[in-house]
């Protein structure tokens, strides 16, 4: 097996921890920073046009397919680590409930 930070003797950052006390409730200790609001307006009018759909349904889109990559990473992200599985989890799970939500 590899080592947790995938090269010899670097450790890999705590991505997430499960609160016991809380139940399931995950608290992250890495956020990641909002995307640029222009460039993610060009993207989104870009795919817009691509998919010859609206703005709000490639944001949508967008969510539930990003879940989905999460979601499928989680088994790979397991053979790093276990911070790491259980943050492609959480997130995956968390943007497609975005998606359906407003559907």
């Amino acid at each position: 097996p590899r080592p947790a930070g995938g090269a010899v003797g670097v450790p890999t950052p705590r991505l997430a921890s499960l609160d016991h006390a809380h139940g399931a409730e995950l608290v992250f200790q890495y956020q990641v920073p909002p995307p640029d609001p222009e460039l993610l307006a060009t993207c989104v009018e870009a795919w817009a046009k691509i998919l010859g759909a609206p703005d709000d349904q490639v944001r949508v889109k967008g969510w539930f397919y990003m879940g989905l990559h999460l979601l499928r990473m989680v088994p790979f992200r397991l053979k790093v680590s276990e911070d790491q599985a259980l943050y492609a989890l959480a997130n995956g799970v968390r943007w497609i409930a975005r998606a359906v939500a407003e559907c």
